[in-house]
């Protein structure tokens, strides 16, 4: 058994992924996407690069 991070996001309340409680990285896909820390690599963005997924940004 593989124990699943869980990680915050911040959308605006009219976006469709607010009628959800939880929701895979991969509906991240295409979104406008931005992140609060500086420089270097995030362990968000090697998650989003190791699932393949591609925000907008």
């Amino acid at each position: 058994m593989s124990k699943m991070d869980e990680y915050m996001v911040v959308l605006p309340e009219a976006h469709p992924l607010c009628e959800k409680e939880k929701f895979e990285i991969e509906n991240l896909e295409n979104e406008p996407f931005m992140l609060s820390e500086h420089g270097g690599k995030t362990e968000v963005t090697e998650l989003l690069e190791k699932s393949d997924v591609h925000p907008q940004k």
